[in-house]
This record gives C-alpha cells, sequence and structure tokens, in this order.
C-alpha cells in the first residue's frame, strides 16, 4: 500500500540538502545579528537600524525570504526535470499525494529553518548588546524597551509567512514546468507578476485616462498582493509597524490554497513531459501572454515620453519582440514559424490589444465620469500653474450644496475644453469629491487655457462665497497658550531647510513667537491674518503675485483634529491624560495685498524689515 507522507523521504530530503540550509541562515545571521554585534545599539541611529533589520521589514531579509523558498522548491522537486528520475520517485511506495506532501514539507522546512534559528540567535544577542544612552535631546533611552523580544518574534512572524507564500507559488512553478532553469526562473516570476501587472495598469491609466489620480491606494494594493511587499508597505509607509492579525490569516489562507492547488496540479501532471519547458499545453500561452504584454506595455510607457501616439509604437514594438523571444524560450527552438506560433502570437497580441484599447479609448466611461450633486457631501479642490499664486488659489474643503453644484459645473467646462493647444499661461486643476457611500472621486487636469479658470463665473461664486473663508477661520480656534508664530522672508523660507544657510541670511528670519509667551501679540497677528484671507476677492487671489514673506503657524496642544483644508494641516503628536492631542501647524504666504497684517506688523516694527 502506497503510503500518503512518507518520513522516511522527508529526512532524507533534510540529510541531501541541509548544507543550502545551512548557507541560507549564514546569509540571515550576517545581515542581522553580526550586523549587530560589530555596531551595538549605543546611538538612537543604530537602534532605528537595528529595529528595521529584525522587525521583517530589512530589505535583505525580503530578498532572502523570496530566493531561499524558490531554490529550496527546486531542490526538492528537482527531479521532475529528467524522465529517469521521475519514474525512479513515482516507482516507489508513495502516492502522489504522498510524493508531493512529502517533498513539499520537506522543502518549507529547508526553508523556514534558516529564519527561526536566526531569530532564537538575536534574542540571545540582544540580551548583550542592549543598555541605557543619552540620545540627542539628553533623554536616557533604554535600548530595551525599543529592541524587545517582541518585536523580533513579530518579524520572524512576517519572515516565515512571507517564506510560506513564496514557497507555495514557487511550488506551483516546479509542477507546471519541465526544467530547473524554468522552474527557477517562473518561481521568480509567478511571486511578483501580478503586482508588476497592476502596476502597469495604473500607468496606463495615468497615461490615456483623462483627469486619473494615482492615489497611494493604487501602490497598496500592488504592495498588498504578496506578504513580502506588503511588510514593506506597512513599515515605511507609515500603515503600520506590524501587519495586522486579518492580514496574516488571509495570507496563510491563501498560501494554503495555493499548495492545494499545486497538489491538484501535481496529480494531472504528464510525468513523461519532465524535460519540456511547460508541461501543461495551457499555460505556454499564459506564459506567451506576459512575454507579449510586459514589454509591449514597458516600451509603450517608455516611448509615451515623446508625447502623441508614439506609446503605439512601443507597444507594436515591444510586444512583437517580446512573443518571439519568449515563443522561442518556451519551445526551446529557434525554428518556430508555424501555424501553433501563430494562434499563440494571436491570442497573446488579441489580448494585449484589448487592454490597450480599453484603456486608450476609454471604455470604461472614467473621463466622463461626473457625480450629481445630490449624491456629494464635500469637495476638496486646488488650482495651480505656471504663474505664482501663493495661497491664494487654495481651496476649502467645501459643504455648501450651491457650491458643489458650481464646482460640478465647471468640472464639467474643464472636461468639455481644449486642453491640447499650446498656452503660455495654464492652470491646472484638482477635485476630490467626497460622496454620500463612504467613497471618494478624484480627479486632476493638466494645462487647461488659463482664460477657462479666470472667466468661469462659477469660481468666481465659490472664492467670493462666505464658505471659503472657513478654513483660515479655524486659525481662530488654535490654543493661543501653545501657540508659536514665526514670520521670515521668503528667501529664506525657500532656504530654511538647507543645514548650511548661512549667518546673514539667518538674520532674515524676521521673529518667532514662542509658546506661553507673547500671547496678545500672537492673537492680534492671527485675527489680522484671518481678516485678510476672509476679505479677499476672486480678482485678487487670480492676480496675487509673489510673496514678501511667509507666516507660519503651529500649536501642538489642540484637543480636536482640524477639519480638512489647505491652510491647515493637523496630525497626531500625543495621548496625555487619555486625551488625544494634535498639532496644527499652518504656512501662509503673504505681500503688500495683506492690509491688517501689515498694519499689525508695522505696529510693532516688524513691516521695514519685510520691506528690506
Amino acid at each position: 500500500m502506497k503510503k500518503f507522507v512518507s518520513l522516511t523521504l522527508i529526512k532524507e530530503n533534510l540529510k541531501r540538502f541541509w548544507g543550502f540550509s545551512a548557507v541560507a541562515f549564514i546569509a540571515y545571521f550576517l545581515s542581522s545579528g553580526f550586523y549587530i554585534l560589530l555596531n551595538g545599539v549605543d546611538t538612537i541611529y543604530m537602534l532605528d537600524n537595528v529595529i528595521n533589520i529584525v522587525s521583517g521589514s530589512y530589505v535583505a531579509f525580503s530578498m532572502f525570504d523570496v530566493i531561499v523558498p524558490v531554490v529550496a522548491s527546486v531542490l526538492v522537486f528537482g527531479y521532475l526535470a529528467r524522465v529517469n528520475s521521475t519514474g525512479v520517485m513515482h516507482a516507489m511506495p508513495f502516492s502522489r499525494a504522498g510524493l508531493y506532501i512529502s517533498n513539499y514539507v520537506s522543502g518549507l522546512i529547508l526553508s523556514i529553518a534558516p529564519v527561526i534559528l536566526n531569530a532564537i540567535c538575536n534574542i540571545f544577542i540582544r540580551a548583550g548588546v542592549c543598555y541605557s544612552y543619552v540620545d540627542y535631546e539628553g533623554v536616557i533611552i533604554n535600548s530595551a524597551d525599543r529592541f524587545t523580544v517582541k518585536i523580533i518574534l513579530l518579524g520572524m512572524m512576517i519572515d516565515l509567512l512571507s517564506v510560506f507564500f513564496t514557497y507555495s507559488i514557487a511550488c506551483i512553478a516546479g509542477v507546471i514546468s519541465g526544467n530547473r532553469v524554468i522552474h527557477l526562473l517562473t518561481g521568480f516570476t509567478l511571486n511578483f507578476i501580478l503586482p508588476v501587472t497592476w502596476l502597469s495598469f495604473t500607468a496606463f491609466e495615468l497615461l490615456m485616462l483623462d483627469g486619473f489620480v494615482a492615489s497611494d491606494s493604487s501602490e497598496y494594493v500592488a504592495l498588498a498582493m504578496h506578504p513580502g511587499l506588503n511588510a514593506y508597505r506597512e513599515f515605511f509607509l507609515g500603515v503600520g509597524q506590524h501587519m495586522n492579525v486579518v492580514a496574516y490569516i488571509i495570507y496563510v489562507c491563501v498560501a494554503v490554497i495555493l499548495s492545494v492547488v499545486g497538489y491538484i496540479l501535481y496529480s494531472q501532471r504528464k510525468m513523461e513531459r519532465a524535460g519540456d519547458s511547460y508541461v501543461f499545453g495551457w499555460t505556454k500561452y499564459i506564459v506567451a501572454f506576459f512575454f507579449t504584454y510586459l514589454p509591449a506595455a514597458g516600451l509603450g510607457l517608455l516611448l509615451s515620453e515623446f508625447g502623441g501616439n508614439t506609446y503605439v509604437l512601443g507597444l507594436v514594438i515591444g510586444g512583437v519582440v517580446g512573443f518571439i523571444i519568449g515563443w522561442m524560450i518556451i519551445n526551446k527552438s529557434f525554428r518556430i514559424i508555424n501555424m501553433k506560433t501563430l494562434k499563440a502570437f494571436l491570442i497573446s497580441a488579441g489580448v494585449t490589444a484589448i487592454i490597450a484599447l480599453v484603456f486608450s479609448l476609454d471604455l470604461t466611461g472614467y473621463g466622463k465620469k461626473i457625480p450629481q450633486a445630490s449624491d456629494v457631501e464635500s469637495v476638496d479642490f486646488n488650482f495651480y500653474g505656471n504663474g505664482y499664486y501663493g495661497s491664494d488659489l487654495y481651496g476649502d474643503c467645501l459643504y455648501d450644496s450651491k457650491n458643489i453644484e458650481h464646482m460640478i459645473s465647471f468640472h464639467k467646462d474643464v472636461i468639455e475644453s481644449d486642453r491640447n493647444q499650446e498656452n503660455d499661461n495654464y492652470v491646472s486643476f484638482y477635485i476630490c469629491y467626497h460622496l454620500k457611500n463612504g467613497l471618494n472621486m478624484k480627479r486632476e487636469y493638466y494645462d487647461f487655457p488659463e482664460e477657462l479658470f479666470y472667466e468661469s463665473e462659477d469660481i468666481k461664486a465659490v472664492f467670493e462665497s462666505e464658505e471659503i473663508g472657513r478654513t483660515a477661520r479655524e486659525l481662530l480656534e488654535y490654543n493661543i497658550n501653545y501657540t508659536e508664530i514665526e514670520i521670515m522672508s521668503a528667501e529664506y523660507y525657500y532656504n530654511s531647510f538647507d543645514p548650511y544657510v548661512d549667518a546673514e541670511l539667518r538674520q532674515k528670519e524676521l521673529c518667532v513667537f514662542n509658546k506661553y509667551e507673547n500671547n496678545d501679540i500672537k492673537k492680534e497677528l492671527i485675527d489680522a491674518l484671518v481678516e485678510d484671507l476672509s476679505e479677499r476677492t476672486f480678482d485678487e487671489r487670480k492676480n496675487a503675485h509673489e510673496p514678501w514673506a511667509y507666516f507660519v503657524i503651529s500649536c501642538d496642544n489642540q484637543s480636536e483634529q482640524s477639519e480638512y483644508g489647505d491652510y491647515i494641516n493637523s496630525y497626531y503628536v500625543s495621548d496625555e491624560g487619555g486625551v488625544k492631542r494634535y498639532n496644527w501647524e499652518s504656512t501662509i504666504a503673504f505681500n503688500d495685498d495683506y492690509e491688517n497684517l501689515l498694519a499689525v506688523l508695522e505696529k510693532y516694527g516688524l513691516l521695514e524689515r519685510i520691506i528690506q
């Protein structure tokens, strides 16, 4: 009776390939524990580096989490690449399920053992390198409070998940391929083909769809398609330092499903096809499509930089060359001129052409879609152009139904306008509709004639409405005792982030009103600024010229987050006594149009310094 799982086969694989697992451990250890031993954690910089390394988001680990399981799958399923070894293995007293599961388990052990052993080493190393030190601000930090066993174990779990997921896909690659080289290449490719394809769709949308906005969600979707990439997203893009439990469970379930798919394919595999590039006929057409589509998309997007319809030339050349090269690899022959080749090319080129037409002809109706006013909760918008507009054309978040109707009307004018003509001066337009169903609809339009903007009665009505100054009036809600005001020349503002700015330029920082000080003056300055912002007409806004100076205001003890607006940015600071605290910050450019603010500055002897 054939066995379902063979411990003997698992032990034999581990005995044959333990050296590979040892080399993998050395690679992990040299990139983490050995580095920590050499450098320690005696500074905040090194502590941050160490946490990055052990948290499951280290670039080197991300590479190893892909390379190790793919190579392990090639080792344990390598017998499928030769007819003789395939026959010998299947002559043994194992069922097909037993062979697949036994080899699968042994390869998985080879892949995860280095990760677990490395984490154990890091836990022991941590005990010898953690101690207290003083940071840049003189605060005593105990590195053990941040470099914890928990963060090492969480990082290990992320690495194990990435290895498990990658290995399951690599085993599918081994089952559908007929030789080791193809198995190796397909294993790497299958792990990232979906994220790359998704990003290519996003690039086509940017190129061809009128008003398309590439939001962060597009990148998040691509990165979330693989747990290794998702860990990178979680750590570096600020979504959260560690993957949440629900996401982890979903990835585990998908990896299990992929493992079952691998077994189903293994049970259907014709073992006499060993040695072919791919053993299933249908896989050749899928591979041929990607050999056609990805080069076509890549070259098409590259040539699109030359403008016009040059991307079409790139699609044609990239697709044809990519297919020819791919089909030669698939068939392991230069002799590919036959009816089967024509069939494969028509399928691959046809699907590629359909994708291109969907975007270029906007068959989804994306470019013409505008929501009904009754479906919109609020609208954010912004204008910018090749002239200086400062903060004067920044839009507030509009809630008034009439203003929402005005913005929709102007949006329609933008869509219908001729934006292909050459303009000495142009305006670009961004708008975001916050819909009542909780979704957002974003559009951005570039380089349409500024006359369309300046002569729009809809835009004038919006900018001269009472609501447009609402965000400016939020400045009045600053907790004045915790508010800091910095007024600086435009020249200093443009160079203020340069650490090597010369002393003479630093003198052009006009004044600073710190927290807890000069509350009366600060309140007087804010009141004058708000009055100027609220009284500005549309003509004053559109004719704004380069500023004299900048008014930077921040408050780090607000009890609520600011409502959305381009005058004020707010972000979470701390949680003191169970109350969330937020920092409100705003930077506003001003010039001689701000009469009330200038009057206050003159009162305190600061106006002359601005004019100089």
